[in-house]
């Protein structure tokens, strides 16, 4: 697989720097998405736990340019800005993907921070695109206290009916995303064209976000079935600390909105 680094670890000059490493990175998802590796193998895993490093650190550097302004929408920021919304997302799907090095002594509860930091990255995409106006009919307004819940309210036929509405609407997305790819690569494009790009790139990955958010909500509750039948199947101990989610960690890796 091809190795990829972003400015060596060194700090961001300008915003071209940004988009030069956004397109670097943005190769690495695509090689990653194509590899002939498995998920699993050290060569694959190596290459993701770069990825999420290069990714953290453009986070960084967006940040500390304030390519986000506060109370901005998408037709005020620039153009070829748009793509750094994208970044949770990218995040999101790369942590999806870790496996543990060596073998934890709780298998399943190591699975689950990872799908909960993940879950957290997808979480984060979505809000920036609210927070931006970004139209999608995918976009709702939801309670996180309520979404596990509301999840398994739905029965089996209307979740097979969303995620094949879904599916349908990421092939239509795939068509014009290839089109505009084409047009985009030519020596002089229209902003106009390269903001269709990236806004249709942008509902790609909301579908992508809505659908591994649901994903995750589902096996989390896998997860949590086989920790009650592992501890039924064990003598009595003490009760252990819930879980949470360190968001302390996650939150110098997440992209914020500069003042």
């Amino acid at each position: 697989m091809a190795s990829h680094s972003i400015a060596g670890g060194k700090e961001f000059d300008d915003t071209a720097s940004l988009l030069e490493a956004y397109t670097t990175l943005y190769r690495g998802y695509q090689s990653l998405e194509n590899s002939a590796h498995p998920s699993n193998s050290s060569e694959y895993q190596k290459t993701l736990s770069c990825l999420i490093k290069e990714a953290e650190l453009l986070v960084h550097g967006v940040n500390q340019h304030g390519v986000f302004g506060k109370n901005e929408n998408l037709d005020e920021l620039p153009v070829d800005h748009i793509r750094f919304i994208l970044l949770p997302a990218l995040l999101g799907s790369f942590t999806s993907k870790l496996t543990p090095t060596g073998q934890p002594k709780n298998l399943s509860q190591h699975r689950k921070e990872t799908i909960l930091k993940s879950q957290v990255y997808y979480k984060d995409f979505l809000k920036l695109c609210k927070q931006y106006g970004v139209e999608s009919p995918y976009l709702e307004e939801e309670d996180d206290s309520k979404e596990s819940k509301k999840l398994f309210e739905k029965d089996a036929f209307s979740r097979k009916s969303e995620r094949v509405l879904r599916f349908k609407a990421k092939k239509l997305l795939d068509t014009q995303l290839q089109a505009l790819l084409t047009q985009i690569s030519l020596d002089h494009v229209a902003d106009s064209t390269k903001a269709d790009y990236y806004r249709k790139l942008l509902d790609h990955w909301i579908l992508t976000a809505v659908e591994e958010i649901e994903f995750i909500e589902e096996e989390i509750a896998i997860l949590d079935h086989m920790s009650t039948l592992k501890l039924q199947d064990k003598p009595s101990q003490p009760p252990k600390p819930k879980f949470q989610v360190n968001l302390f960690e996650l939150k110098n890796s997440r992209l914020s909105v500069s003042p």
